[in-house]
């Protein structure tokens, strides 16, 4: 919701969102007096906070969105602020197919979609999984991640889809630009001990983003990261879709990349899945463009050195050309 009006249809309050479906409310505007939003780790409104700084208002709930404090503030984004979850009164919040009472954890009506929603239980919320589930539309929705690399030696471009079904809908499709692997390493799935592209494998899955991210190798970064596990046969631990190198590079030791806008668009979709971890299959082509040597010549100089990695750095061209 961009703007609530009265009855006359004059403005009342203007908020502004991140691009993006049911997700990243940043303020609101009454009266010409801006507040901004503060949440918690499952998107929680926390505080309001004036343009000084100064912290309006201040919010408490239990798991399931139960309100221990209340305050004045004129807010109707509260628990679930971050998705747009709209309170109606005291504990009962709309969540446009139907609404949640949260002084008891439950849909206050049947799942529109019935048991086309993935649980017997037509009245339960998120599986009672509150702390790390959230449904904005009141269906809930499954989702699917696919990494495809590109076809040519020696580019570690691919393109990252995130596939988002809500059961009896059709599937809603993103696409997102984004790069794994050193450049040269181009579509080889073992290049440099898994420090090249993510391998071709169905055994990923990818957690919820993080802010902010919180692995060493990425701790530079001030935007967010969505941990990937079960890597397949890849030996390396600790990858992550997260976003680009800052100053801007595409280049990674494996994780997938993506732009800086792009990731906070992902993370904010991502957090619309109510089955988590999300699987992840990545596909990588055989590389069929490019010559041994231009695929040498993006080898980095720890292959070159290092004589144990020789082959593995010169996979699809024979040693020695």
């Amino acid at each position: 919701m961009l703007l609530s009006t009265n009855t006359s249809m004059v403005t009342q309050v203007h908020y502004t969102d991140n691009p993006g479906y049911w997700g990243g409310l940043v303020s609101q505007n009454q009266s010409g007096v801006t507040s901004f939003y503060g949440y918690d780790g499952p998107g929680n409104t926390r505080i309001l906070v004036s343009n000084a700084g100064s912290v309006l208002a201040t919010y408490l709930y239990e798991a399931f969105g139960q309100e221990i404090l209340t305050p004045s503030a004129s807010n109707i984004y509260w628990f679930g602020g971050r998705f747009g979850y709209q309170r109606d009164v005291s504990d009962r919040y709309y969540l446009r197919a139907r609404h949640l009472e949260t002084a008891n954890g439950r849909w206050i009506s049947r799942d529109p979609v019935g048991f086309d929603g993935g649980d017997w239980n037509l009245y339960r919320y998120v599986h009672n999984r509150p702390l790390f589930d959230v449904d904005p539309s009141g269906l809930s929705c499954t989702c699917q991640l696919t990494y495809t690399g590109s076809k040519t030696r020696g580019n570690n471009s691919g393109v990252l889809t995130l596939t988002q079904s809500y059961y009896t809908l059709p599937p809603v499709v993103y696409d997102f630009n984004a790069s794994s692997g050193l450049v040269g390493c181009g579509g080889e799935s073992q290049c440099l001990q898994c420090r090249g592209p993510i391998p071709t494998g169905t055994g990923y899955t990818v957690a919820l983003c993080e802010q902010p991210c919180n692995a060493a190798p990425i701790a530079q970064f001030s935007g967010y990261c969505a941990p990937i596990s079960g890597n397949g046969s890849c030996t390396r631990t600790g990858l992550y879709i997260h976003q680009a190198h800052i100053p801007a590079n595409p280049q990674s030791n494996g994780c997938i990349v993506l732009g800086v806008a792009d990731i906070a668009t992902f993370c904010a979709l991502l957090a619309l899945c109510t089955t988590v971890p999300v699987p992840m299959n990545v596909v990588q082509p055989v590389a069929s463009a490019g010559s041994c040597s231009d695929y040498r010549q993006g080898l980095t100089p720890e292959c070159a050195r290092d004589k144990k990695l020789r082959n593995r750095c010169t996979v699809g061209c024979a040693v020695g050309k």
